[in-house]
């Protein structure tokens, strides 16, 4: 069996399920939800109540990712949360992120009015699936949360790059509601983004978030 993946005509995972066929199983099911862990919600339910976040409504928002292609920059998430916190005063906003997107988070914070609520960045990945259920919207990068939040069926905003390679098509959510955003311009790059080599970069500086709030109102 050939697989032309590069050519992004359909999504990572049926490319790799449709492997399956070379040892015979030709039939499997593709509508499976991601269930967290008990003990892993009650950690989660304690740790909320500690920071007065229980029975809250949550929208989380994972800024970082592992570089493998170009993201929402942060001054941007700061000024999608502005929006945010303009238009919805219940919800309130967590992010979430490991060490390696500390001086992200950073960045967020120095650059938003809004009140944010960090999350513990120690947390295992059994807990953070834990916690991607609580929250009612999920905002992120194309990184592994934002797959998370679509197995467990939470209403998912994602931004991906323009690059041919990185497209949605291939690597964005499989499941549940979601809103998938990508800068509105023709990429003279397939492989690669070119960074400020670029006559477009930073392209996400005009991504707007009209789409983003009304999403957001249908789910809220």
């Amino acid at each position: 069996m050939i697989q032309h993946r590069s050519k992004n005509k359909k999504n990572q995972l049926e490319y790799n399920l449709e492997l399956l066929k070379l040892i015979n199983i030709n039939k499997f099911d593709t509508d499976i939800k991601l269930i967290p862990q008990t003990e892993d919600l009650k950690h989660i339910d304690s740790l909320l109540r500690s920071k007065k976040l229980h029975n809250k409504t949550l929208i989380g928002i994972h800024p970082g990712s592992g570089h493998s292609s170009l993201n929402l920059p942060p001054y941007k998430y700061a000024e999608l949360i502005d929006h945010i916190s303009k238009y919805f005063k219940k919800p309130k906003i967590i992010l979430t992120g490991s060490t390696v997107d500390s001086h992200i988070i950073d960045q967020i914070s120095k650059k938003t009015k809004a009140k944010l609520h960090p999350m513990p960045k120690d947390l295992s990945l059994s807990e953070l699936i834990a916690l991607i259920s609580k929250t009612r919207i999920f905002i992120s990068n194309s990184t592994g949360p934002m797959h998370i939040a679509s197995a467990l069926r939470i209403p998912l905003v994602a931004f991906f790059s323009p690059v041919f390679i990185h497209s949605p098509v291939r690597w964005g959510p499989y499941w549940g509601k979601r809103l998938v955003i990508k800068p509105d311009i023709e990429c003279p790059k397939k492989w690669k983004c070119k960074k400020d080599k670029c006559a477009y970069y930073n392209c996400f500086d005009k991504v707007e978030f009209n789409d983003v709030i009304d999403f957001i109102k249908k789910e809220i």
